[in-house]
């Protein structure tokens, strides 16, 4: 068993227990993975059996502050300090991970928050654009239904053969302006979008129908927001996990006195 002493305190005369430890841990439920390989913890000494070290009993000690020395007397390691250690490690040495209880996902141990959020966000890919479509089937739908409708009038309109020719062509030309315009700001959104843009086509459909349309964009584009903030806050629903630590998880790999 070898002494040291913090650099620079050779005439220390406190003794305090010193564990070299490598943590492996495996979580069944979350399949969360862990090492550490190499962790130092300095302990009181305790003597008494029935005594446990508390969180402020027990800190991390850099092994380059330490220096090795020769004892002035012998000690004998303390009977059930290596239990009280893996008890300790067992009560507060916790990894948090994140879980996301809806999904039933757990982060993994080098995913940030973020990551996490990101992979959850990924696994409802599927489902989301399901739903995102068929909001588009409807509304588009429903926006092609308009078309032909101010298109029978047109052509029942007592004008010229010109007039409504070039009436229909306009027709043609605010619903594609349509059509394009919501497919370009919606089909490849994954964050909710703002109102949409004012078609810009002089044609003038009448109040009536322009109104229509117009209320039948906000709709479409409200309840494609519903979609996405739904998605987006199922992939937020994360929380801590505390990953739980066992005695099989624990090595202690060597112990040291240190002397302060």
């Amino acid at each position: 068993m070898k002494h040291y002493c913090l650099k620079g305190s050779r005439d220390a005369r406190v003794p305090s227990l010193l564990f070299e430890i490598k943590i492996d841990l495996q979580d069944v439920r979350s399949g969360y993975r862990f090492s550490d390989w190499g962790l130092f913890l300095k302990a009181l000494w305790l003597e008494e059996n029935d005594l446990d070290w508390t969180s402020d009993m027990v800190v991390v000690q850099d092994p380059s502050e330490l220096e090795e020395v020769v004892p002035d007397t012998s000690l004998t390691w303390p009977e059930l300090a290596d239990q009280k250690m893996a008890h300790y490690l067992i009560r507060y040495y916790h990894p948090r991970a994140w879980q996301n209880r809806a999904l039933g996902l757990f982060s993994m141990a080098s995913e940030s928050r973020e990551e996490f959020v990101a992979r959850c966000r990924d696994t409802l890919h599927d489902p989301r654009e399901r739903d995102l479509k068929k909001v588009r089937e409807v509304y588009f739908h429903r926006i092609v239904e308009m078309e032909p409708r101010l298109i029978r009038e047109t052509e029942q309109e007592e004008m010229g053969e010109a007039w409504r020719a070039r009436r229909i062509v306009q027709i043609q030309d605010v619903f594609n302006e349509v059509r394009e315009s919501l497919s370009r700001d919606l089909l490849s959104a994954r964050q909710p979008v703002g109102e949409l843009p004012r078609l810009v086509s002089s044609f003038e459909m009448g109040a009536e129908m322009t109104a229509q349309l117009e209320a039948l964009r906000r709709e479409f584009v409200e309840r494609y927001n519903d979609v996405l903030t739904d998605y987006e806050r199922q992939a937020n629903e994360v929380e801590p996990y505390e990953v739980p630590l066992a005695y099989s998880h624990i090595e202690i790999v060597s112990r040291s006195v240190v002397w302060e």
